[in-house]
């Protein structure tokens, strides 16, 4: 049984967040108008954009990917990362054109560990 090896960390679990409550008790322990103005927020804000949609429909897949991707569909997880960025890039919701603009982008290549010459 998987429990009886790791009994003592299962009591931590339940236990030590009880004694940190006891010994550093929260500043606000009752919040009800919170509810409220999280709603008023969030009508202010207004809907979401299409590039709000988009980031979040790939942040949906890119989760999928990387837990059963490799189980189900062979996909690893580094490739579950390319996909998710090739996304966002060709959506142009993230670009790398005003962000590297004149530096050298082969040193950039060669510390991140994508080219080893």
């Amino acid at each position: 049984m998987v429990l009886r090896g790791n009994r003592t960390r299962y009591c931590e679990l339940i236990v030590l967040p009880y004694f940190v409550y006891l010994i550093y008790p929260p500043e606000l322990k009752d919040t009800p108008k919170m509810a409220e103005m999280a709603r008023e927020e969030l009508k202010s804000m207004g809907p979401m954009s299409k590039a709000e949609w988009i980031l979040a429909l790939d942040f949906i897949l890119l989760l999928f990917l990387w837990t059963v991707g490799d189980l189900v569909f062979h996909i690893p997880a580094t490739i579950s990362a390319f996909i998710g960025l090739v996304i966002l890039l060709l959506t142009n919701i993230m670009s790398f054109g005003k962000k590297y603009r004149g530096r050298n982008h082969r040193m950039g290549i060669r510390c991140s560990g994508l080219q080893y010459w």
